[in-house]
């Protein structure tokens, strides 16, 4: 195979709509030149099967065909990827599908709110709310990362110009924060606010059931809230500490969080390798990795096989790429995770 000008990291710019007016007209000259097969960019360590190589040129298909919507400028700042090198490209796929198919993007004006989409220029307030059923991945303006549960929303201004970086919470959700201490990052969640510098930690946001949790991965992290007499009260928080406020007494309090004999949080990094699995393999060693339930609705799937390598990715991740390449997709109830497709002859 001749060496082609297109690579995975080209791939996720496109798809992400990042690439300057010069490489996308590289993309896609390259994808016009493409022949029925179609052949890999440079690195091919995963999608050696043409099967899974042809889903992803399906997505790449559907995302030239259907333009509108989406803006191509300069990346401004550097995200973290994905998934390194082979499977940017899945990465990109799922999460533009997701950012479509799942987001509603709001903005706000003196006199109204009114829906906008992708691609028309950005209010000076946004909010996103998670419609889907799986956890969807969003990047803030200065390049920190959230991953929101089902359900959740977030509103935070379309460029941190003040002195903080503020967004406002409801419902879970996990942030990764770009680190700038000249300007930190405020999480306000009902009645928490929680302040960090550069880290990585879960916020719940539940005003029904009055249920409001922050849980630090990396980093430390500063949560207060007022105590029932109105008083500020503040904990610091440092990796697998947990502060919570009591439903009942309205008090602050700080807890260490317990391992789940041997297993890990579903934000926590891992790195997993399977060599031709089945699904059913592959569900095994994730159910006994993260402490959750992994159901598979149709038992056809169990026989899907799959060769992937993971290296430092969290379950969200994990669980999109391997849905891709089973052709499945995947909900959450609760603590478990439900995976559906037609599966695959035993």
């Amino acid at each position: 195979m001749s060496k082609n000008p297109v690579s995975y990291e080209l791939l996720d710019k496109y798809l992400a709509g990042r690439c300057t007016a010069e490489e996308v007209y590289l993309v896609e000259k390259w994808y016009a030149s493409l022949d029925e097969e179609g052949s890999l960019p440079a690195d091919e360590k995963v999608f050696d099967q043409p099967k899974q190589w042809a889903r992803v040129r399906a997505a790449l298909r559907d995302h030239m065909d259907n333009p509108a919507g989406h803006t191509y400028t300069p990346a401004k700042s550097k995200t973290l990827p994905l998934w390194p090198n082979f499977s940017r490209i899945a990465a990109a796929v799922l999460l533009l599908l997701g950012v479509l198919g799942g987001y509603r993007y709001w903005q706000n004006t003196q006199d109204d709110e009114r829906m906008t989409t992708v691609g028309v220029s950005a209010p000076e307030t946004v909010r996103i709310e998670n419609t889907l059923n799986r956890i969807v991945r969003h990047s803030l303006p200065d390049g920190s990362e959230i991953w929101l549960n089902p359900g959740a929303s977030i509103r935070y201004a379309k460029l941190f110009q003040s002195d903080f970086r503020d967004v406002s919470l409801e419902g879970e959700a996990f942030f990764e924060v770009t680190p700038n201490p000249s300007r930190p990052f405020r999480v306000s969640s009902g009645k928490m606010l929680t302040t960090v510098l550069g880290t990585s930690f879960n916020v719940k946001a539940n005003p029904i059931d009055q249920q409001y949790e922050v849980s630090v991965v990396t980093g430390k992290v500063s949560v207060s809230a007022p105590d029932p007499s109105g008083r500020r009260q503040s904990v610091q928080l440092l990796p697998r500490q947990q502060a919570i406020i009591d439903a009942t007494s309205g008090q602050l309090a700080q807890k260490e969080l317990p391992a789940s004999a041997g297993k890990v949080a579903s934000w926590q990094p891992v790195s997993l390798t399977f060599q031709d699995a089945t699904l059913g393999e592959v569900v095994s060693r994730l159910e006994k990795k993260f402490d959750l339930k992994i159901t598979l609705a149709n038992p056809r799937l169990a026989n899907c096989r799959i060769k992937a390598v993971f290296d430092q990715q969290r379950l969200p991740e994990i669980l999109d790429m391997t849905t891709l390449m089973v052709e499945a997709t995947y909900e959450m109830q609760g603590n478990t995770i439900i995976l559906t497709g037609a599966g695959c002859p035993e």
